[in-house]
């Protein structure tokens, strides 16, 4: 992949961080960015796309699932997982409540070898919405993935960082990757009115629980 191909796919993946997790109880909705626009003259999307699909298509499936709620009883958090995908411009669908969490599904499924994305808001206009308490996940806390049919992925906690919100390291959290991980991103810190979102980014990190 040219240099330039993979700064344009960072850009689009940094776009998808921040419009995916811009909800806060003022700006619940995706936030119109300059990074939802990003792009690199020259760069040809098109190769992105290819690299993409074929790292998707050729990582391992065995055990994987497309996710339909999430469980961690250790904060007592049990929620649906909605399918997202692209908006219209580009970005990344976001749920329309508080309530649910959304699975990049362009990506890397649960249980899949590389990064599956799990996103959701910390709050709502009403309040805490359904990642308020992932900043209290703790190493070895479990985190279930459960499909349609029932059957379900246990992942164990294994770190969390935080990031200012235009510095993330993107392509280690949906890239491809050895393991078999799990990414739950949230927002954090202080709300900025000028941005229009949090300052930071929650991200944690967890890994599939052999049997």
């Amino acid at each position: 992949m040219h240099a330039a191909a993979r700064a344009l796919l960072h850009s689009i993946l940094f776009a998808f961080l921040v419009l995916f997790l811009s909800g806060s109880s003022e700006e619940f909705t995706e936030a119109e960015t300059a990074y939802s626009e990003a792009s690199i003259e020259g760069a040809e999307a098109s190769e992105v796309g290819e690299r993409t699909e074929t790292e998707t298509q050729t990582a391992s499936s065995t055990q994987s699932i497309s996710p339909a709620s999430i469980r961690i009883s250790s904060i007592g958090l049990e929620a649906a997982v909605d399918d997202m995908g692209y908006t219209e411009s580009g970005g990344m669908e976001v749920p329309d409540n508080g309530e649910d969490t959304g699975w990049f599904s362009p990506g890397f499924k649960p249980g899949q070898q590389g990064n599956a994305v799990i996103a959701g808001h910390v709050n709502d206009r009403s309040g805490p919405a359904v990642f308020y308490h992932l900043d209290k996940l703790r190493q070895g806390d479990l985190i279930e993935v459960i499909d349609e049919s029932g059957e379900s992925i246990t992942f164990e906690m294994e770190s969390a960082e935080s990031y200012p919100y235009d510095d993330a390291p993107i392509q280690q959290i949906f890239g491809a990757s050895s393991e078999r991980s799990l990414q739950l991103i949230t927002c954090t810190g202080e709300f900025d009115d000028e941005a229009g979102t949090h300052r930071e980014r929650l991200v944690v990190t967890a890994s599939v629980v052999e049997e």
